[in-house]
Order: structure tokens, then C-alpha cells, then sequence
């Protein structure tokens, strides 16, 4: 059961551990989890924005490892309508560490490095669907849902790159100008030092 107004008290009888053990991805608690936000639903790729995980109210708990494995993103492909994993995909995805930043509030940095539809997964959630879709009653709260995600290329890039394109092009363009004057000139130059010969 989960004590309100401290530290998370954790009360889980034998049968209910081998079914969370048996959930995806190993690893995962049922925590009780309130939500998981982002700081922009548009993030850029290569770019850190931040997640920050909420327990319920009056629920908190320290700071241990299992906080390297309660968030992670992955494709939305992976997912379905609602942004919930369509298989056990232990191992997949990237993990976003995550640390205390005060009562009940954890947060951290996470980045993409290709563009497209992501989606971000609290596992602790993922755990207690799963064990609720079992008729499973006593679990813990948690209302976190996926978030989703938009991850789009650096603005102006491609820009970038057609002036670079561009530059390269005018470049050519003059040099070969340049060169066509040059033998222009030199041929003008000939013409003129030639010698004239009169005829009879």
C-alpha cells in the first residue's frame, strides 16, 4: 500500500511481484507516477530539452537507480494510437536518466538525434496497465500517459546548405569568367604583336 505524506512505503505480497517482475520492461515498479511532461512537444534533433516526472500527491521517493530506467523514448512506430508500447520492448528505446529536484518532482535531459515522431513512456505506468488489464485492482495509482513528440530538423539547415551550394556555384561561375577574359585578352594581345605583312 503507499503511505501518504512521506516516503513511498511499499507493501507487495509474492504473487504481485512475479507479475510486475513479468511485466515490461524488467526493472520497472508501479510507482505512482502522476505525470510526465516535456518542455517543448516540437524538440529539435541534436537539441536537449527537459522531462520532468511527478508522483502523486503527498507520494515521493529518493533518489536510486531506479530512476535510469523509469522514462524512455522511442519511435512512435512502436506504439499505438495512444502512444502505449505494442509489445514488450525491454531494452529498447533510449533511457532518460532522471534525479530528484524536489518533493515528489524528478527531472531530466534528453536528446534526439533524428528527426520524426517519438514518444516518451513512463515504465511505471506501462507496469500497472498491464497488471490492471489482468484484473489486477490492488496496484498503486498512476496516471501518466505517454507524451508525444515532433522532432524536427535545425531551422535553416537545409537553407544553410543551398548557400553553401550556391556560394560554390557563383564561385565556379566567376572563376570561369575570369579565365575566358584572361585568354580573351591574351589572344587580343597576340593579334595586335603580330607581324603585318603587306602583299605585292
Amino acid at each position: 500500500m503507499w503511505a501518504r505524506g512521506g516516503k513511498v512505503a511499499i507493501t507487495i505480497g509474492a504473487a504481485l511481484v512475479t507479475l510486475v517482475a513479468a511485466a515490461p520492461p524488467a526493472g520497472a515498479k508501479g510507482l505512482p507516477i502522476a505525470s510526465v511532461s516535456v518542455s517543448t512537444a516540437t524538440p529539435t534533433v541534436g537539441k536537449p530539452f527537459t522531462v520532468t516526472v511527478r508522483f502523486e500527491p503527498g507520494q515521493d521517493f529518493g533518489d536510486y537507480p531506479w530512476e535510469d530506467v523509469e522514462v524512455s523514448v522511442l519511435p512512435a512506430a512502436l506504439t499505438d494510437a495512444q502512444g502505449w508500447p505494442v509489445a514488450s520492448l525491454d531494452g529498447r528505446g533510449k533511457y532518460i536518466p532522471i534525479h530528484r529536484v524536489g518533493f515528489g518532482v524528478f527531472r531530466g535531459t534528453a536528446v534526439v538525434r533524428h528527426p520524426g515522431d517519438f514518444v516518451i513512456v513512463d515504465w511505471s505506468a506501462v507496469v500497472i496497465r498491464h497488471d490492471r488489464a489482468q484484473g489486477i485492482v490492488n496496484v498503486g495509482p498512476n496516471d501518466a500517459t505517454p507524451v508525444r513528440l515532433h522532432v524536427v530538423r535545425a531551422a535553416g539547415a537545409s537553407t544553410a546548405w543551398w548557400w553553401i551550394v550556391g556560394g560554390i556555384g557563383v564561385g565556379l561561375a566567376l572563376g570561369l569568367l575570369t579565365v575566358t577574359r584572361r585568354r580573351r585578352v591574351a589572344t587580343a594581345a597576340e593579334e595586335r604583336a603580330a607581324p603585318v605583312y603587306a602583299g605585292r
